[in-house]
């Protein structure tokens, strides 16, 4: 990872508004998340694409079926064995859940 040196004031004011803004539209996107049944597990942010990562449930299966989401990575995991990781975009941000049912 690698920190960027920021020296003016307002290049700070411009990238304070940028995270803000991604902060908001991840906010938002939890909230809407919740109100659909999804669990939220964990956040990974970054303003350019965060990332949400849901609890795998019948949601996450009727995306899949829908063609609103899919498969995009695949492998193994000791102890648990093969998984696949889903995702689609909902409110400007990914969502991802593990299935290891398969």
């Amino acid at each position: 990872m690698h920190n960027v040196q920021i020296h003016s004031t307002a290049h700070r004011q411009g990238v304070n508004e940028v995270m803000l803004a991604g902060a908001v539209r991840l906010a938002g996107a939890i909230e809407q998340l919740a109100e659909r049944g999804f669990t939220v597990i964990k956040v990974d942010f970054t303003p350019a694409r965060p990332t949400i990562t849901v609890q795998k449930d019948r949601h996450c299966q009727a995306l899949i079926e829908s063609g609103e989401a899919v498969y995009y990575s695949f492998g193994r995991q000791d102890p648990f064995g093969p998984y696949k990781v889903g995702q689609f975009q909902f409110s400007g941000c990914r969502v991802i859940w593990v299935d290891f049912s398969h």
